[in-house]
């Protein structure tokens, strides 16, 4: 598990207009034990830190415009085998952009 762990908020919202920026950070922690030869080797996953994005517009009428975008900065996620010299595994899964319509009535 991972023992330091924590999400910050920003928030700004004015009449029909909301927007907010959060940020995810988990501390690194050992998370699988792969088998090489005769050896078990812990597979530990570096700290990482994710930013997001949201923006709402409310019309009077019950519709509402969303936009978000997920990794803003695009963090990538890192694991590796007894030390950060020895990499595992690189892998970036990007950004990703929403746009979406809800109506409420």
């Amino acid at each position: 598990l991972v023992e330091k762990s924590f999400n910050f908020t920003v928030f700004y919202s004015y009449a029909n207009f909301e927007t907010r920026l959060s940020t995810t950070y988990q501390d690194s922690f050992v998370g699988e034990s792969r088998t090489i030869g005769p050896t078990v080797v812990p597979v530990t996953y570096a700290p990482e830190t994710v930013l997001d994005y949201q923006a709402k517009y409310k019309t009077d009428s019950g519709v509402d415009f969303v936009f978000s975008v997920g990794n803003l900065t695009n963090e990538p996620n890192r694991s590796y085998m007894y030390d950060e010299a020895l990499p595992l595994r690189l892998n970036w899964f990007g950004r990703t952009y929403a746009l979406g319509v809800n109506y409420s009535f």
